[in-house]
């Protein structure tokens, strides 16, 4: 069953009442900020093709900025593993996809807030992906939700 979020996101990029052009209020951070992108929760199965593997990796995502996504996993490529990913927000729903490259990696998980996994960053996202990640963060923050940084939420390499 579809969460009110994934409701919301299908229904407005059905029906075209929304299309964020520009980056939401969250990332309105001025240039020496180390987070350019703050992340939000998105817990998530992202399917990932790593070029040296014959089968697809299915895994989590904790959350998802406009810069990239951390991955639960304790399957990791080496960091500047380049690969291809999916994100399904639900069926018959919009997806986020594209290609990102492996930025650092957690080997063990460090408590329930952090995970064993691997941070990624976006090097392209296909199609309507930038809109929709554009639109979760901002309907993220218009139902109350805070943004955080890495660094102050302890999540750093």
């Amino acid at each position: 069953m579809a969460t009110s979020i994934e409701q919301s996101i299908g229904r407005t990029l059905r029906d075209g009442t929304s299309s964020p052009s520009a980056c939401p209020r969250c990332c309105e951070k001025s240039s020496t900020d180390s987070q350019r992108h703050p992340r939000i929760p998105l817990n998530t199965v992202v399917r990932l093709d790593f070029p040296d593997l014959k089968e697809l990796v299915r895994t989590f995502s904790s959350n998802i900025s406009l810069g990239g996504l951390f991955l639960q996993t304790k399957v990791f490529q080496p960091v500047g593993t380049v690969f291809e990913f999916t994100c399904r927000l639900a069926d018959d729903y919009p997806v986020v996809e594209g290609r990102a490259r492996v930025v650092w990696i957690r080997e063990q998980d460090q408590g329930p807030e952090r995970p064993a996994g691997m941070g990624c960053e976006f090097e392209e996202l296909y199609g309507d992906s930038r809109q929709l990640i554009f639109h979760i963060v901002d309907r993220h923050i218009q139902k109350g939700g805070e943004p955080f940084d890495l660094e102050q939420a302890g999540e750093g390499g």
